[in-house]
């Protein structure tokens, strides 16, 4: 199996309630250009790590996101302050990266 090319899209700056949201901080990234993202990857103990996508809401640089089987603050609180990256495949083509 081919590991994914992944691009660093910005990192979990805090939890956002009690159910196991977080606030993904965008860096150089429109939200938009990860409609069609169904997973990101966290980096976790220096691996990228696939987490399925629930829900995600917001625009601008922070996004309100909610992944799969992260269901409560104490799991959400694991996640703050790490790198968060999404497959190159997955993010919109028409969209420019400022870099």
């Amino acid at each position: 199996m081919k590991a994914p090319k992944l691009t660093k899209v910005g990192f979990i700056s805090k939890v956002h309630g009690y159910k196991g949201q977080v606030i993904l901080a965008l860096e150089h990234i429109d939200a938009s250009a990860l409609k069609n993202a169904s997973y990101l990857f966290i980096d976790l103990d220096g691996l990228p790590v696939p987490f399925a996508i629930v829900e995600f809401s917001g625009k601008g640089d922070d996004l309100i996101v909610k992944f799969e089987q992260v269901d409560n603050e104490v799991q959400a609180k694991k996640l703050v302050q790490q790198t968060v990256y999404a497959e190159k495949l997955k993010i919109r083509e028409d969209l420019t990266l400022d870099w």
